[in-house]
C-alpha cells in the first residue's frame, strides 16, 4: 500500500486526539512502517474490534506474525513469566545468528524475536545490570551500525516488559553519548506516547546526566526535527537545573583563574546559551553567548600574547604577533588587568 492509503486507513480508526502521536510513532521505525505497507498485515490490525493506541506499539505489531504463541498480557506481567519453549528456542537462535553475523533484523517479526530473546535475558538474570555493555559488545560495528542493529528490537522490548523505567535507565550513556541516546530516543519516539509524556520521560532521564550530555541530547533531537519535544525538555531543565545557572552568576575573574577553570566557564556559558535557545528564549541565550564570546576573546588575547613572547632563533621577539595582540586588545578590552 502507498503511504497516503495507509494514513487514510489509520485516521479512520484513530481518534483525532490519538492520531497525531500514533502516526508519528509508526513512521519513526522503518521496519514498523514497512510492515504496515503489507495490506494483509495492516488489515489484520484494523479488523480488531478494539484498536487502541497501544495496539500500534512496535511490540504489539511484532507479536502478530507469531499468532497465538504468546500473550501480550503475560509478557508484561510483573513476575516476568517465561514464554513457550519452542518460541524461546526460536528467539534465542535469532539472537545467536544476530550476534554471529552482526546483521540487523530483516523485518519486524525478526525484531520481535530478538526482543523476546533480550526479555529472556532479563528474566533469567532478574536485572538490567550490564545490559548496555552487552549491546555494545558486538564486534567490528560502527555506532551507526549498532543503532540500526538494536533500535527496533529495543523498541519492541519496551512493550514486552513491566519494568520499563528500569530498562530505560539501564541504557543511559556511560562513557559515550552514542549509541545510547539514539536507542533511548528511538524507543520513546517509536512507541505511541503523546508529546507531554515524551517530554517528561526524556527530561527525567536527562536529569540523571551531566549538563553537557543533556545539551548534546537536545541537539540530537533538534537534528531529528523534534523541535517541540526538545523545547519542552529544555524548558523543564531550566527549572530543574537552577544550581547550574546559579553557579554561572558567581563572580569570575578570568585573569586569576586556572586554565582548566576558565575553559570550563566558557563551555558552561555556551551550554546555558544553548539550553535557553532550544527552550525558545533568545534574549537569555544572547546574554550567555555574549559572556562566552568575551571569555574566548580573553583567551585569544592571552594565547596571542604568549605567542608574542616566544623568542625566535635569532633571539628576537615576534613583533608581528605582538602587534596582533595589541590590535586584539584594542578591539575588545575584556579586562582592565590585561
Amino acid at each position: 500500500m502507498q503511504p497516503a492509503e495507509i494514513l487514510v486507513e489509520l485516521r479512520r480508526v484513530l481518534s483525532p486526539a490519538d492520531a497525531p502521536y500514533v502516526l508519528a510513532a509508526l513512521s519513526e521505525d522503518a521496519l514498523v512502517w514497512n510492515s504496515l505497507q503489507q495490506p494483509e498485515f495492516l488489515h489484520s490490525v484494523l479488523s480488531d474490534e478494539s484498536v487502541i493506541p497501544t495496539s500500534w506499539s512496535p511490540a504489539s505489531l511484532a507479536l502478530r506474525p507469531l499468532g497465538n504463541r504468546v500473550s501480550f498480557a503475560d509478557l508484561t506481567a510483573e513476575h516476568i513469566p517465561g514464554i513457550e519453549v519452542s518460541l524461546r528456542k526460536q528467539a534465542l537462535e535469532v539472537l545467536e545468528n544476530t550476534l554471529h553475523n552482526s546483521q540487523p533484523p530483516a523485518n519486524l517479526a525478526q525484531a520481535g524475536l530478538l526482543a523476546l530473546a533480550l526479555r529472556e535475558r532479563r528474566r533469567k538474570t532478574q536485572s538490567w545490570r550490564g545490559f548496555l555493555n552487552e549491546l555494545l559488545s558486538v564486534q567490528n560495528k560502527s555506532t551507526s551500525s549498532l543503532v540500526e542493529l538494536w533500535q527496533t528490537p529495543l523498541a519492541c522490548l519496551y512493550g514486552m516488559i513491566s519494568d520499563k523505567w528500569d530498562f530505560l535507565e539501564s541504557l543511559l550513556p556511560q562513557d559515550s553519548m552514542h549509541p545510547a541516546i539514539d536507542w533511548i530516543s528511538h524507543i520513546i519516539l517509536s512507541n505511541p506516547l503523546d508529546l507531554q509524556t515524551q517530554v517528561q520521560m526524556i527530561h527525567d532521564l536527562m536529569s540523571q546526566l551531566v549538563v553537557e550530555y543533556q545539551v548534546e541530547w537536545l541537539r540530537y533531537l533538534t537534528g531529528k526535527g523534534r523541535f517541540a519535544l526538545a523545547s519542552g525538555i529544555a524548558d523543564q531543565l531550566l527549572v530543574t537545573g537552577r544550581d547550574f545557572f546559579a553557579a554561572l552568576e558567581e563572580p569570575f575573574q578570568p585573569d586569576h583563574a586556572e586554565w582548566v577553570t576558565a575553559s570550563r566557564k566558557v563551555l558552561d556559558n555556551q551550554l546555558a546559551a544553548t539550553l535557553y535557545q532550544i527552550a525558545g528564549r533568545p534574549l537569555q541565550a544572547g546574554i550567555y553567548l555574549d559572556k562566552t564570546r568575551r571569555l574566548l576573546q580573553h583567551w585569544l588575547v592571552g594565547s596571542t600574547l604568549q605567542m608574542a613572547t616566544v623568542i625566535d632563533r635569532e633571539g628576537k621577539m615576534n613583533d608581528a604577533v605582538y602587534q596582533e595582540c595589541a590590535d586584539l586588545m584594542a578591539q575588545m578590552p575584556v579586562s582592565t588587568q590585561l
